[in-house]
C-alpha cells in the first residue's frame, strides 16, 4: 500500500522519497484485545475449538476504495485517478494446506489439491467461494474502549502537568 508516492518540497527541493507498506503478507496471531496472547497487529487467526477462521483485511488489500459506497478501484490506466466500480458482494473463501516444513512451503501431493480444510468447500477439486455483501453507511458504527496503553501515558501526562 503507498503511503506517499513521493515529492520534491519546492522550496528547499528537497526530495521526499516514495514510502509504502507490504500488506500482502498476513501475521498470524490473536485479535482479542481480552486473551493474554493479543497481538492488535494479527490479521488471521485460526481456532480449531471453534472451527472458525478470523481474517482482518485492509480494504485496500481488496482494491475497495470506498467501503461505505461499495466501490472499488476502477481502471486508472484508460479512465484516470478518479476511476471506480460499484459492487455488490466480494467472493470469500478460507483454506489450510499441510506443509512440508517450518518455512510454510506445501507438501506436494499426487491429487488435484494439498488442501486440508476448505470453507465453504471444495467441488471438483476447486475452492467453492461464499458472497460477503459488505453493509453501507453514512456513519460507521464503533465502539470505544481503552487501550493496555492508557495508564502508562496518564502517568506520563500527570507526571510533567504538576512539573508546570
Amino acid at each position: 500500500m503507498v503511503l506517499n508516492r513521493g515529492y520534491t518540497v519546492p522550496i528547499t527541493e528537497e526530495r521526499v522519497p516514495f514510502e509504502a507498506v507490504e500488506t500482502g503478507q498476513l501475521r498470524f496471531g490473536n485479535g482479542n484485545p481480552e486473551s493474554p496472547a493479543y497481538d492488535s497487529l494479527a490479521d488471521v487467526n485460526v481456532s480449531p475449538s471453534t472451527n472458525a477462521v478470523e481474517i482482518r483485511l485492509p480494504w485496500l488489500l481488496l482494491n475497495v476504495a470506498d467501503p461505505s459506497r461499495r466501490r472499488r478501484l476502477g481502471d486508472f490506466w484508460n479512465e484516470g485517478l478518479s476511476a471506480y466500480e460499484p459492487f455488490e458482494e466480494i467472493a470469500v473463501a478460507a483454506a489450510s494446506y499441510a506443509p512440508a516444513d517450518a518455512d510454510g512451503t506445501a507438501t506436494p501431493v499426487e491429487g488435484v489439491t494439498n488442501l486440508t480444510h476448505a470453507v465453504p468447500g471444495v467441488t471438483d477439486g476447486r475452492l467453492r467461494t461464499a458472497a460477503y455483501v459488505p453493509p453501507t453507511w453514512d456513519r460507521p458504527a464503533y465502539t470505544e474502549r481503552l487501550k493496555a496503553a492508557v495508564d502508562p501515558v496518564r502517568d506520563v501526562f500527570a507526571r510533567y502537568a504538576t512539573n508546570q
